[in-house]
């Protein structure tokens, strides 16, 4: 599954549900982090819950909770 990553790490979509990054949007000036790649980045998510878990061949590891609604818009793009 790819992560959207374009304007940084804050959303994420598996099926009908939405889930948004715990402890807020991880960005770099707008861009995501260094290591990450833009504008997607491959991996795996595993969902438990309200809590979807991203992980790739890279070592990343970020924790997403889900939200009752689709957020109004799912970038951080201005």
């Amino acid at each position: 599954m790819d992560l959207y990553t374009h304007c940084g790490i804050r959303y994420l979509q598996v099926g009908v549900d939405w889930f948004e990054r715990v402890g807020g949007p991880l960005v770099n000036d707008g861009n995501p982090p260094a290591g990450w790649s833009n504008p997607s980045q491959p991996g795996r998510v595993t969902v438990a819950d309200d809590l979807a878990t991203f992980t790739d061949d890279a070592g990343h590891k970020e924790s997403f909770k889900k939200l009752d609604k689709p957020p109004s818009s799912a970038t951080n793009c201005a």
